[in-house]
């Protein structure tokens, strides 16, 4: 993602897990991969519980894929998903074909 896709998604990401994003780029290797979440504790200078909260944040947002265990973070995907495009839902298609009886 790029500082303008990191813009256009403050309308609806608070700017601190735009942030986390923006680090978290920075800090890991290329995905996937993996990162203890005691670097992370001391990276961010934070406890265990606060890391996990802002994970999970960045995980809602959507910018991030992940799974935890043994005390670290595989992050399989940073950045938005293939499937967040902005082609429209189906169900936000107009379709004739919803107003069918059988």
């Amino acid at each position: 993602m790029t500082p303008t896709d990191l813009l256009a998604l403050r309308n609806r990401v608070h700017d601190s897990v735009l942030l986390d994003w923006l680090d978290l780029e920075q800090l890991l290797p290329a995905r996937p991969c993996h990162i203890e979440t005691d670097v992370l504790r001391r990276h961010w200078q934070c406890t265990q519980p606060t890391v996990s909260r802002r994970i999970g944040r960045l995980w809602e947002a959507g910018l991030l894929d992940f799974r935890s265990g043994g005390g670290l973070y595989r992050i399989r995907r940073l950045g938005r998903s293939i499937s967040d495009t902005h082609a429209p839902l189906i169900n936000e298609i107009p379709c004739a074909a919803m107003d069918l009886t059988l």
